[in-house]
C-alpha cells in the first residue's frame, strides 16, 4: 500500500464512481480498477460494494477511507513543516552567548529576529566564550555570539557590534595618567 494508491482510493470513494474519479485524476478506469483490486488483495477485504448503480464503501472501505484521509493529511503537514523549516519559516535555533553579551547586546538582537521570524524559537545557552565556541564546533549549538577573536578558518564570523569601550577611573587612579590606546 502506498500514498498513490490511497489517493486514488479516496478519489473513487468521494465520487462513488470509477468513471468520475478517472476523469478527476486523468487516469483510465482500468488503472483505477487495478489499484483497487491490488489494495483489496493486499488487505484481504472488499473495499467497495459494486452491486448497485453507484458504488458504496464497505465497512472495511469506510475504515480505510477514514484512515487514508488522516495519512494524507499527515503527509501534507509533514511536507509543509519540512518546507517551512528549510526556508526559515519555522523551527528552533540553539544560540550560545557569554553572560555579558547576553545582558548588553542580545535583547535587541532577539527582538529584531523575532519580528522577522516569529515562528522560529530561540533557545539560549549562557556560557563563557571558549565553551560557546567548542559547542558551535561540535554542533551542540547552531550559532554562538562571543567576543572576538575567533578563528576565521574554523568559524564563519559576522561582526554584530563595533563599539569602542571606554574605561573611567578616578583622577587619582594610576591608570588616569595613561594615554588613550
Amino acid at each position: 500500500m502506498d500514498i498513490r494508491q490511497l489517493t486514488y482510493f479516496i478519489e473513487i470513494a468521494k465520487y462513488e464512481s470509477f468513471t468520475k474519479a478517472s476523469k478527476s485524476l486523468h487516469l483510465s478506469q482500468s488503472t483505477l480498477s487495478k489499484v483497487v483490486k491490488s489494495l483489496e488483495e493486499e488487505l484481504n477485504v472488499e473495499l467497495f460494494d459494486r452491486s448497485a448503480k453507484k458504488i458504496k464503501l464497505t465497512d472495511a472501505g469506510e475504515i480505510l477511507f477514514s484512515e487514508s484521509e488522516k495519512i494524507l493529511e499527515s503527509m501534507n503537514d509533514l511536507s509543509n513543516n519540512l518546507y517551512e523549516l528549510m526556508n526559515l519559516k519555522k523551527g528552533k535555533i540553539r544560540v550560545g552567548i557569554p553572560p555579558i553579551i547576553g545582558f548588553v547586546f542580545f535583547p535587541k538582537i532577539i527582538k529584531g529576529f523575532n519580528n522577522l521570524y516569529p515562528d522560529i524559537k530561540i533557545k539560549i545557552f549562557e556560557d563563557e566564550s571558549k565553551i560557546v565556541k567548542e559547542r558551535v564546533k561540535d554542533g551542540t549549538l547552531d550559532l554562538g555570539m562571543v567576543m572576538l577573536p575567533a578563528d576565521d578558518e574554523e568559524f564563519n564570523t559576522i561582526p554584530l557590534v563595533n563599539n569602542e569601550l571606554s574605561l573611567f577611573v578616578h583622577h587619582t587612579h594610576p591608570l588616569a595618567q595613561k594615554k588613550n590606546r
